[in-house]
């Protein structure tokens, strides 16, 4: 059977949804269970991965709210003070708090304007300074040298994973990861965790896999887990270092899933940046039709497909929407790899508006399923 007929065929049941799936305010995963099943005219496959979800995380409350149950922060702050509309932060705000939204904010900073910043401090360095030679040895080093780091999957730095830097930024949202319970990896297997929604910074898939403080060693010990991210960012000094050192890479097929013996598990957001567009609270809107990469990596490599869903992603941000200039963002998003939307958050003493996520409770429900057999599809 030649890859052309496997993808069809794949198509034929997979990929007969009718999309964009939109969840309209999601509170409960029975709801999503079945939206999904009365959106999509092949409802088996959907039924099968999602409603083993419900079904195992009975234990842990049926709600979003009981989800987030015993998280620090979860719920909101006593005695905003209101001011024009405006609602700031008490007094009596700790400072751990404040370092928590610090944390936040050098977060997004580095998430965003990481490469552009690190881009003109070389600049500089090269035109205003005596230390251009070292700069330009740099240069070299990075793009003739070390150019292929990030395809052997990056520099493993688990100094960098767990400085308690991060743990503020867990604490911050707060942020929870999940693993339902029966779940186990099989430790001879490479693995593909897809990852849903983006939003308009995947805060919880960055939280959940990327630094150490979410609890994921604990879980899977046996499988080492890789970020892809696109590859222009690895092109920029400086900020390709901040994405190296978590070990967060973007070409999988030669790597991460092909390794003999298991052991790797590549996290991709399947959605990208396309799906903040679509950021709402209280909503969630998934981008699938475009994306049939993954399943044809999945079974080139033969690696089984981990369904991850992030609770609370959409709620972080919301946006200023003007339909008439959609084509002039896609074409900018085309270009500079991000989504150009005007995000609402929050400020560093205010909570009404800025750039910072506003810190809600986002809790990542991992679920290993089976629903994907790939000796159906011999390769």
């Amino acid at each position: 059977m030649n890859l052309k007929l496997i993808i069809g065929t794949f198509r034929k049941v997979n990929y007969n949804f009718q999309f964009l799936i939109v969840y309209n305010k999601i509170r409960r995963l029975t709801d999503i269970n079945m939206l999904l099943c009365g959106s999509t005219n092949h409802s088996s496959n959907i039924h099968t991965l999602f409603s083993e979800i419900t079904d195992r995380y009975k234990c842990y409350g049926a709600n979003e709210q009981h989800l987030n149950k015993g998280v620090p922060g979860a719920m909101p702050q006593k005695g905003q003070m209101a001011f024009l509309g405006i609602k700031f932060a008490p007094l009596t705000t700790p400072i751990k708090s404040h370092l928590r939204a610090l944390a936040a904010v050098t977060w997004l900073i580095s998430m965003t304007f990481g490469g552009v910043i690190g881009a003109f401090i070389g600049l500089y360095l090269i035109l205003y300074t005596r230390f251009w030679w070292i700069m330009l040895l740099y240069l070299f080093w990075m793009w003739v040298i070390d150019k292929d780091v990030a395809e052997r999957g990056g520099r493993r730095s688990r100094w960098a994973k767990s400085w308690t830097w991060w743990k503020y930024l867990n604490e911050y949202f707060p942020l929870k990861l999940v693993k339902l319970s029966g779940v186990e990896l099989d430790p001879s297997k490479n693995y593909l965790m897809c990852c849903f929604p983006h939003g308009m910074l995947p805060s919880g898939v960055f939280n959940a896999f990327v630094y150490e403080h979410s609890g994921y060693n604990s879980y899977f010990p046996n499988h080492t887990n890789y970020l892809a991210t696109l590859a222009p960012q690895f092109i920029l000094p400086f900020g390709r270092e901040l994405i190296l050192e978590p070990r967060r890479r973007f070409r999988l097929r030669q790597y991460i899933l092909s390794k003999p013996g298991g052991g790797n598990a590549c996290i991709v957001v399947v959605g990208g940046a396309k799906e903040a567009y679509y950021c709402k609270p209280g909503s969630y809107t998934l981008i699938l039709k475009e994306r049939k990469g993954f399943v044809r990596l999945a079974l080139r490599q033969g690696a089984p497909l981990v369904p991850v869903f992030s609770f609370g992603e959409t709620d972080l941000y919301d946006q200023l929407d003007w339909p008439p200039l959609r084509w002039f963002q896609e074409k900018l998003r085309k270009w500079i790899a991000l989504a150009p939307v005007v995000p609402i958050g929050r400020g560093f003493f205010q909570y009404s508006f800025g750039l910072i996520p506003r810190n809600r409770p986002v809790t990542t429900v991992e679920c290993a399923l089976d629903w994907l057999k790939l000796d159906d599809f011999p390769v």
